[in-house]
């Protein structure tokens, strides 16, 4: 516990067993095993499949292009790293996620994940989630095309714009730009959607609904 390790090597496996570690990985193709619970992790790692499996833990990782896999359930998590691949495959998890560039996938159902940062790309797989993404530039993709009952909120700010597409779902835009600009298209099938706007100069919120059977 509480140490600062550096490990040197390819295509081995890690298991991380101590609480509150800092780790630095040198090399590619290693496969990292994180099981502790109700603890933290400083991991800085390039181009390596990452499984967390502990139970309410808070997680950095530094790096690029890393795989992330979440598959503990009924337990949170609080996830920092850019530029990766993240799995949420757990269910009634409580996830929160600070990232830019990424890949999102949530296989489980009943999560509730809470998503900031620009240029992502989410897909939803599992049934009665519920996502909340805030975001301020860049463009980011939601893709629900599998997932029923979803709740799905974007809060939009400064000039970003936002795809969602899914069915069925209920999908609340929050513009928190005074000066509106954001641009949220919203493509699915039998979705609710509601728009709040603190839009106080009344520029569009450049909200397009283009699906059908919409409310």
């Amino acid at each position: 516990s509480n140490d600062v390790v550096t490990i040197t090597g390819n295509n081995d496996t890690v298991n991380v067993s101590g609480a509150n570690d800092s780790v630095t990985l040198n090399g590619s193709g290693n496969a990292i095993t994180y099981s502790i619970s109700n603890s933290s992790l400083a991991l800085t790692a390039s181009n390596e499949a990452i499984n967390i499996a502990g139970l309410n833990d808070v997680v950095t990782v530094t790096g690029v292009n890393d795989k992330i896999t979440f598959s503990a359930s009924n337990t949170s998590l609080n996830l920092t790293d850019p530029n990766s691949t993240i799995n949420v495959a757990g269910s009634n998890d409580v996830v929160t996620i600070a990232a830019g560039s990424d890949t999102i996938n949530v296989s489980g159902s009943n999560d509730t994940v809470t998503l900031t940062g620009d240029g992502n790309s989410i897909g939803l797989q599992g049934s009665n989630d519920s996502l909340s993404v805030t975001t301020s530039s860049g463009v980011v993709t939601i893709l629900d095309a599998v997932g029923v009952n979803d709740a799905i909120t974007v809060n939009a700010n400064g000039s970003a714009t936002t795809n969602v597409s899914g069915s069925g779902d209920l999908v609340t835009v929050n513009n928190n730009s005074w000066f509106g600009g954001n641009l949220v298209d919203i493509s699915g099938t039998n979705d609710q959607v509601a728009v709040n706007s603190n839009d106080i100069y009344a520029y569009s919120d450049l909200v397009t609904v283009s699906g059908t059977n919409d409310t």
